[in-house]
């Protein structure tokens, strides 16, 4: 169980300094007690999206909005309602079209999408933000199991190259479980 890496979306202004995956955020609040920012743009409504949202929230950050690119919520509804109740708008069929700032995040401008996943010109809305977060997904660090010799598969709904395994977990090399 080696874990994961957050996926990175590109967009202009995506290297400024404010703009980080949404783990390095949750690392920074609940291990360092460090806000990352004062005013936050969430992208992503998975349960990650959705949960550190409310994490940010109770250590006194407050979040602009959550941009989910897709035409409803990606994680469980209870999560969704709490940042919710909290004032947090979620907004689907939704992305963030670039950042702006002077050697920081200043601005963020989002975007509606349509049925093509196209953005709708003159639907562009600025949000004053200083930290933007990437909730955008998941991959599975493997290399451990690879060094160790295990023989892989592609499968993107995995999230790409994933040890072959059994019914119990074990995998190509006998002795060596993953999960």
């Amino acid at each position: 169980a080696a874990g994961a890496k957050e996926n990175y979306m590109a967009f202009p202004g995506s290297t400024l300094p404010g703009v980080m995956g949404a783990g390095a955020a949750q690392t920074m609040i609940n291990v360092n007690r460090v806000l990352p920012g004062t005013r936050i743009l969430m992208i992503g409504s998975g349960n990650v999206g959705l949960i550190v949202s409310y994490q940010l929230l109770q250590a006194g950050a407050e979040v602009a909005a959550i941009v989910e690119a897709a035409p409803k919520i990606g994680g469980y509804g209870v999560h969704a309602g709490k940042v919710r109740r909290a004032g947090v708008p979620i907004l689907t069929g939704h992305t963030v079209k670039e950042v702006l700032g002077d050697g920081k995040v200043e601005k963020a401008v989002i975007a509606r999408l349509d049925e093509r996943w196209q953005v709708i010109p003159g639907s562009e809305q600025e949000l004053e933000v200083d930290t933007v977060c990437l909730a955008v997904g998941l991959n599975p660090l493997a290399e451990l199991a690879w060094m160790a010799g295990c023989q892989f598969e592609f499968i993107p709904v995995l999230g790409g190259h994933v040890p072959l395994h059994d019914e119990n977990m074990e995998t190509t090399v006998p002795g060596i479980y993953v999960a």
